[in-house]
Parts: structure tokens; C-alpha cells; sequence
């Protein structure tokens, strides 16, 4: 019986987003033993690469155990790879202690650029939990060396949200402008580009 019930996990983490049942036809009582930590296991791989909507689901099934199979397996993974984030993310959930958003910080810098649910990593799950001015600290300190397109502007949006107290989902143009000069293979316009925020950033904060 409880094969069965991992065959309905990996079929629903396998399913398309519209025929998706969130697990409804899952029994937890039926997973024991090393089926259970293989689901666990399974679970947590897809947390790992982003799939935000499995958490609550991972956190039940972990229940009392979360520590035991959490932070070995965060001390395990270097802070560029994509788990270390969403297990650091989930650590925090069960915790509520604040180096664990700090290791969520470390994840989304030293990550790989590559990986587009690292933009989803900043724009939705840190924006949550942090405040606006430290979230758009953290921004601001992002783009001094980002070079994702798509992180760059999710960045931009942290410190144009704080500095004009709305969220916004467009750049206003001077922020349009400063996007552009940051996609710029020169230096001297990203220093500018990078002054000028830090600029606004001051005046705000005065």
C-alpha cells in the first residue's frame, strides 16, 4: 500500500500544473520506513530545483523529522547550487531563525546565473520575508555583480519599490535607464549606473 502511495507523488510531481489533485489522494499514514524517506527524498529534489508549490506537502510529510533530513543535507550542498536556497528557504520555515535567510542571500549572490528560478527565489520568496529596506539593500548589493537580464531587472524593482513606497511592476524610465547602462560591457557606465542608485538609496534613507 505504501508503494502506492509514492507512485501517487511521483505521479502528481510529474503531472501537468491543470491536472494536479495537491495530493488529496494521498494517505501519510500509509508511508513508512524507507518508502517514506524515499518520497521525502523525492520531495525534496524538486524543492530543491524551485517547485515552491510542494513545500507545504514536504513540511507535513517531514513533520518531526525535518531537522534530520534539512540541515544534513544543506551541509552537503555549496552555496551555488540550487538547493541551497530552497532548503535554507524551508530550514527558516521550521525555524524562524534569521541565518538561515542569510544563507538564502548567499545562495541567490554566489548562484547560478544560469538558473531562472533564482529570479523567483528573489522576487518572490526573499521579497516576502524580508522588509522593504533591507530587501532592497539586498538588491541593490545583488547588482553591483549581477548579470542575468531577468535578475537584473527583479533587482531594480526591489530598490524602485522601496524608494517610491508602491509595487510596481514596470520600471519608470529613469530605472529603464539604469537597467540598459548595467547590460553594458563597460565599467564606467555600470559604476554610473551602480552610483546612481546608491545615491538614491542614501537620499532615502535620510
Amino acid at each position: 500500500m505504501s508503494r502506492s502511495e509514492l507512485d501517487k507523488i511521483a505521479a502528481e510531481i510529474n503531472a501537468h500544473p491543470t491536472e494536479r489533485q495537491y495530493f488529496d489522494n494521498v494517505n501519510l499514514t500509509n508511508l513508512v520506513g524507507e518508502e517514506r524517506a524515499q518520497a521525502i527524498e523525492l520531495l525534496l529534489d524538486n524543492v530543491e530545483e524551485g517547485a515552491e508549490w510542494l513545500l507545504e506537502f514536504t513540511e507535513n510529510l517531514l513533520g518531526d523529522d525535518w531537522r534530520r533530513f534539512l540541515e544534513g543535507r544543506l551541509e552537503r550542498l555549496e552555496r551555488s547550487e540550487h538547493g541551497y536556497i530552497y532548503i535554507s528557504y524551508m530550514l527558516y520555515r521550521f525555524t524562524g531563525e534569521d541565518n538561515y535567510i542569510e544563507r538564502m542571500k548567499d545562495g541567490i549572490f554566489y548562484g547560478d546565473r544560469s538558473w531562472d528560478m533564482r529570479r523567483s527565489a528573489l522576487g518572490r520568496v526573499l521579497k516576502r520575508i524580508l522588509s522593504p529596506m533591507n530587501y532592497a539593500i539586498f538588491c541593490a548589493k545583488l547588482l553591483e555583480v549581477e548579470t542575468s537580464r531577468q535578475v537584473i531587472k527583479t533587482a531594480l524593482l526591489g530598490v524602485c519599490n522601496y524608494l517610491y513606497s508602491r509595487d510596481q511592476k514596470n520600471l519608470p524610465e529613469e530605472f529603464e535607464i539604469i537597467r540598459k547602462m548595467l547590460l553594458l560591457d563597460s565599467d564606467v557606465e555600470r559604476a554610473s549606473a551602480l552610483n546612481r542608485i546608491h545615491g538614491l538609496m542614501k537620499t532615502k534613507k535620510a
